[in-house]
């Protein structure tokens, strides 16, 4: 795992090395074992490198043998996409590469196809398709052409791109925080954005806004070229129908656990996050390594709802695993919470985001490479909210109440149901300054949730009701998920790896039927839960509870954190940023709501994000 930060510019407009040193320091966390600079004429690059496979050969950006290619890669080929890159290139008379390391091998894979691409010419599809299923986000210059081609999965690895039309010019990076010191300058709240975000679990662009637009590619391929350097022509990822017969259970298991070893097949220690899940579960018994830990956090009291180690342990314990328990204070999690958004770069995710950055911690220590089931709930049709708004309910949907009352005013319309189920304003709207709420265009945003996810042009309207929902978790909370893994571990230099996005699990579970899903008393990942018989203990199998790192920030901000949550709420700070109602935000300090409830979670997670990303300077500006 890498960062990268580059530009291309108008031909003439020639590249300085010495740009890219304030950028530098914004890129350590996700590159700390080295890094290099490549400029040549109008085009610069510099990449810094987390060494999870191979030696100094995989130093980058790397040149190609001939000099035409440099490469800057931010991914990983797992096992499975290794040997099949290799098949490929001697089957199409590459002859046997020695590549030594990932980056030579999708260095070699990407010369092999782009070599005779002239300037203009669109990516072929035979030279991005085998990556699916992988984790990666690349830059790859071509001299030859002076063009850069950016290309990223699905949502697991960043990649932002900024053009810059009134310099002649366009910086791409694996994080925001190099564009937004390159954009220099204040950045302002983006009140559309926040408004959809209120409605929708996943961002659609960064909430800070600059003189500049920012572009997440998420699964598309951009490519740039001196010529004119600030138009940037993207295309969508090259992608198959979904074809072929249902998949059995055999063929569900046969893709996690392709991907669970592909994933594990580490030089190195691997650990892994293991909630009380049926997902991490099924990592835990599908890695075919013994040698694996698993971490698990729990908040006091010990065996009350926060605490899921005693059905991880048993996981653990079924499978050979040394199993550790990492017992969380309620009090770090406000301690934490400044460098966890910091890490984000979005106020976005939720409590749980928290004890991944202790777990996480852990995981460091013992290695580079954490596993995780990150996606598992997405694929295969996990949430509750499901079951509820396609009105399936049984003894799979007890103790969600409120969360059916709340879907039930929507109406009967599954969709509707779904949208009202991940609304989040309520976590956020009643807390703000009357003036300040109402100039948000709330109902404009959530028509354009609705639209994107469910409209003409989605893509969904011809689903059945509950393919559609999963869809649409796939596209929101999915992202969103990834989005939060990635940037909360590699803050402390580790990689994490979710399973069930890797290999042909997507793939697989795209061809499940709507009641493989979701059973008609309200089950959740039926396909998957019967997957996993006989592979896990069967009290962890037919477990009717959400499980996965329950987080007590509403306990912990109102008792053993109260001094550190009071003390921004009544900062003049706070209250001269215009946005709070500061005496309703005080006043949920002695609120008696759940101890998970989220409002106090959003409110100071905002307004740390604020403080580091809109009132502190850029950390550095190149240009």
């Amino acid at each position: 795992m890498c960062g990268f930060v580059g530009v291309i510019r108008n031909a003439g407009r020639s590249v300085r090395a010495d740009e890219f040193e304030p950028l530098r320091p914004s890129l350590a966390r996700r590159g700390p074992d080295g890094g290099g600079t490549v400029v040549d004429g109008e085009i610069g690059l510099l990449s810094t490198r987390l060494a999870v496979q191979g030696g100094r050969e995989s130093d980058q950006p790397l040149r190609s043998a001939d000099g035409r290619f440099v490469l800057a890669y931010n991914g990983e080929i797992l096992g499975y996409h290794r040997r099949a890159l290799r098949t490929e290139l001697r089957a199409q008379g590459a002859g046997e590469v020695r590549a030594a390391s990932d980056t030579e091998l999708l260095l070699a894979w990407l010369e092999h196809h782009l070599r005779d691409r002239a300037a203009g010419d669109p990516i072929p599809p035979a030279a991005l398709g085998p990556l699916r299923g992988g984790m990666y986000a690349f830059a790859l210059v071509d001299l030859r052409t002076r063009e850069v081609v950016l290309h990223t999965d699905g949502g697991i690895k960043p990649l932002h791109v900024m053009p810059c039309p009134d310099r002649g010019e366009t910086w791409f990076a694996s994080t925001l925080a190099p564009l937004f010191a390159v954009d220099g300058g204040a950045r302002v709240l983006d009140r559309d954005e926040l408004a959809w975000r209120l409605s929708c679990p996943s961002p659609r662009r960064p909430l800070a806004a600059g003189a500049r637009r920012i572009e997440e590619l998420a699964g598309r391929t951009a490519v740039v070229g001196s010529r004119d350097a600030a138009a940037v022509r993207f295309r969508a990822a090259p992608t198959e129908a979904v074809r072929g017969p249902v998949p059995d259970l055999d063929q569900v298991r046969e893709a996690f656990s392709a991907a669970a070893r592909g994933a594990a097949e580490v030089s190195g220690p691997v650990s892994l996050l293991l909630s009380g899940g049926l997902d991490s579960a099924a990592v835990a018994a599908w890695c075919d390594r013994r040698d694996v830990l698993a971490i698990t956090g729990r908040f006091a009291p010990e065996g009350g709802a926060f605490d899921e180690s005693a059905d991880a342990a048993v996981v653990a314990a079924a499978h050979g695993l040394v199993h550790e328990v990492i017992d969380l204070e309620d009090r770090d999690l406000l301690l934490d919470l400044p460098d966890v958004v910091e890490a984000l770069e979005e106020p976005i995710g939720g409590p749980g985001s928290l004890p991944i950055h202790r777990l996480a911690r852990r995981a460091r220590a013992h290695g580079r490479v954490a596993l995780s089931g990150t996606g598992g709930d997405e694929r295969f049709g996990g949430y509750a909210r499901i079951a509820i708004a396609l009105g399936r309910h049984g003894s799979w949907t007890e103790g969600y109440g409120a969360l059916a009352d709340r879907m039930d005013r929507a109406g009967t319309d599954p969709r509707a149901r779904w949208l009202a189920a991940v609304d989040r304003s309520e976590d956020l709207l009643p807390w703000l300054h009357r003036d300040f709420a109402a100039s948000l265009p709330v109902e404009a945003a959530r028509g354009a949730v609705r639209d994107t996810l469910f409209g003409p042009a989605s893509g969904t309207t011809a689903l059945p009701p509950a393919r559609a929902l999963v869809e649409a978790e796939i596209r929101t909370t999915l992202r969103m998920l990834l989005h939060v893994e990635d940037r909360v571990t590699m803050a402390l230099s580790l990689e994490s790896r979710p399973v069930p996005c890797l290999g042909t699990v997507a793939e697989v579970a795209s061809r499940l039927p709507p009641d493989a899903l979701v059973g008609a008393d309200g089950e959740t990942k039926r396909a998957l839960r019967r997957a996993l018989e006989g592979r896990i203990p069967e009290s962890v199998r037919t477990n009717r509870r959400k499980r996965g790192f329950p987080t007590p920030f509403h306990r912990a901000a109102t008792g053993a954190g109260r001094d550190l949550a009071e003390a921004v709420l009544r900062s003049a700070r706070f209250r001269e940023r215009g946005w709070w109602n500061v005496e309703a935000c005080l006043a949920l300090l002695d609120a008696r709501r759940s101890d998970h409830d989220r409002a106090l979670f959003t409110i100071l997670c905002h307004e740390a994000w604020a403080r580091r990303f809109l009132d502190a300077p850029p950390a550095g500006r190149a240009g």
